[in-house]
Formats: C-alpha cells, structure tokens, sequence
C-alpha cells in the first residue's frame, strides 16, 4: 500500500536524506505507476450499483423466504427449516460482508468503525459456512427422500439440533478471523496523510496457509463434493424410476420423463451455480496465500478481487428464486403476498383518493361561502 508506516517515519526519511518536494512529487508519481490500477469515477459507480443491488436483493429476497417459513405452519418443514437457515444466513450476508469488505477493497483504506474491522470478516465467515453447510443439508435431505423414502427422516427437533452444531461448528472456524484482523496505520503516499487499513495480522505463515487450506475445504471442496454426490444419485434413482424397463403406458412415461426433466434441471442449477460463484474466490484465496508478493505485482489484482467476491456474494440472491420459485409451495405462498401486497397499495390509494376529494370538495365549500359573506 505505501512504503512508510505512518507521516512521522516518512518525516524523518525526508529530513535524513535531504528530500526536497520535487523529490517528493516524483516519488509520489513513482508510487501511483506501480500501484494497483485506480478505479475512475465511472468504475467505482459500477461497482457501487453491483455491490449495492447484491445486498439489497440478498436481504429483500431471503427475508421473504424467512417471512413465509416462519408465518406459514404448513410450510415449517425440515427441508424448509434448512432453506430458512441458509436463507438467514444469506441475509447477513447482504447485511454485514457486501457493504464492508467492497469499500475497503475499492478505496484501499478503512472508512468505517475499527471495531467492524473484526466484525465483518467474522460474520462473513460464519455466514459463508452455515451458508454452504445448508445447501448441503438440503442436498443430503432430498437424497435420503428419494433414496430411502419409506426410511424415516430428520425429525423437526433433530433438524434444529443439527442447525445448532453447524452454527457452532461455523463460529468456531470463524474465531481466527476475530481474533487476528486488526486495524493498522498506514502512511498514504500519494496524499502525504496517515490513513487506516484492515489486515490480518496472522501469528505465522503456517498458520495462515493451513487454516486457508481448511477454509477451502470446508467452504469449497468438500461440500461441492457432497452436494454433487447426493444429486447424481437422486437423478440415476429418477433416471431407474422413471424407466423401469416395461411399456405401461407411453402417456404416462411422457409424463414421468417431463417431471423428471424439471428435477435435473434444478439439480445442475443448483450444483452449477455453487460452483461456478465461489470457484474463481476460492482460487484467488488459495493463490494468494502461496503467491501474495508476485500477484500485487499485478495492477488490475484489485479489479479482479472485487470481481471474484461480487461473484460470490452473488449466490445469496440466487438461492431465494432456486429454492423459492422452482419450489411449488414456495411459489403458491409468493403469490399470495404479492396479491396481498398489490390490495395493500390498491386500497392505500383508494383512501389517498378519497381524502384528496374530501379535501377539494370542502376547498371549494369555503370558498363559495367566503364569497357569499
């Protein structure tokens, strides 16, 4: 970011070498060559309306999901108790890590409060992990539906149970981020001023690559694995039901082969788009941990970081419409509150047109008896 700790040791390299500020204004030229590529007054507008349309469509979106869950007793199942998790989970997503981590990552400097400093990686890091553990409990809940369906599966208490210890499996993995993100000082440059940055301030360098290696696994590979495994094996029992290798009827095998078509198309969608998000954040982490010095080196590094975490903070607007409209019950329940949304404004300026004809009428009443008077 700069090349002194603070204005006070920028000060006395001035005063040692004897640097005049010709001197200093080459060397800040220097500096904003080398930098990372700054991001002109159009790009960061971009970046603000894709940032800004991600966390309010996360919030928007998972909170109705969580407004149907929680007021509609028939739908309080154990699938739909997962997708409230994630739906949850997803929230403060668009809530704490969007807003936080894209400022500091366009501007290079920390604007907001220190103590976010190490709040916002934590919540993003718990929220990331129950995030990913509960599509893989959705997952593994349909594959035991369709596999085992005369097993009995996850009982409401059991399924609240199993929430709790992903939560605190979630928080527990998270902990480093509180305890070794830290606010330091650092000496801007290019603006002869001090300013405040967020970094993790890791004990060690092995500690720091094996707890990214662990980060990567839990959040990345071993639940993608999971999640493709059970929805290969619900679409081959799918596949074996839907062609059992008698003729009963072509009407009903047409029918049998469309129903299933829909399945497999949600399942790719969902496997698909999990991968896809979180795949080019995942490979910058990891790079980044064995390749730091060598990827700064590059000037556009910033435009890609911000482009590889919109990516992935993305899947939080995606999953309200995956588990919400390709889902009947969901879809029957969005209809009902956008019909009763649609009466609310209706009737709001039925009253609005009724109160501003009250109001002209005895407008025009006054009027008439000012002037007989």
């Amino acid at each position: 970011m700069a090349f002194f700790q603070d204005a006070e040791s920028f000060e006395k390299f001035v005063q040692l070498n004897n640097i005049t500020k010709s001197e200093i204004r080459i060397l800040q030229q220097y500096y904003k060559q080398n930098q990372h590529y700054e991001c002109s007054a159009e790009v960061v507008a971009l970046f603000a309306v894709l940032y800004g349309m991600v966390s309010i469509i996360a919030i928007v979106g998972n909170s109705i999901v969580l407004f149907v869950v929680k007021s509609r007793k028939r739908m309080q199942s154990v699938t739909n108790i997962f997708i409230a998790n994630l739906a949850f989970s997803d929230v403060l997503l668009g809530m704490f890590s969007t807003p936080f981590h894209f400022q500091s990552a366009l501007l290079q400097r920390w604007n907001v409060a220190d103590f976010m400093c190490k709040v916002a990686p934590f919540v993003k890091s718990v929220s990331v992990n129950v995030s990913v553990f509960s599509l893989t409990l959705i997952a593994i809940d349909r594959c035991v539906a369709v596999l085992l369906p005369l097993k009995a599966r996850f009982a409401k208490k059991v399924a609240i149970l199993i929430l709790i210890i992903v939560w605190l499996i979630s928080i527990g993995s998270a902990l480093p981020e509180a305890i070794y993100y830290e606010i330091e000082n650092r000496f801007m440059l290019e603006e002869l001023t001090d300013g405040k940055v967020c970094l993790p301030v890791w004990p060690t360098l092995k500690f720091h690559i094996s707890y990214s290696l662990v980060q990567f696994l839990m959040q990345y590979v071993i639940p993608l694995s999971i999640i493709s495994y059970s929805y290969i094996r619900i679409t081959q029992r799918l596949w074996e039901s839907t062609f059992p290798g008698n003729n009963s009827g072509l009407h009903r095998d047409n029918r049998r082969r469309k129903t299933m078509k829909k399945v497999v198309k949600m399942l790719i969608i969902v496997v698909s788009l999990f991968a896809f998000c979180w795949l080019p954040l995942q490979t910058y982490n990891i790079v980044y941990v064995f390749w730091a010095d060598k990827m700064n080196l590059f000037k556009y590094i910033n435009i890609v970081w911000l482009c590889s975490y919109w990516l992935a903070m993305s899947s939080a607007c995606y999953n309200p419409f995956i588990y919400g409209l390709l889902n009947e019950n969901f879809k029957n329940e969005y209809k009902v509150i956008m019909t009763s949304c649609c009466r609310w404004i209706k009737k709001s300026d039925m009253v609005d047109v009724r109160t501003h004809t009250r109001f002209t009428r005895s407008t025009n009443t006054y009027k008439s008896v000012k002037r007989l008077a």
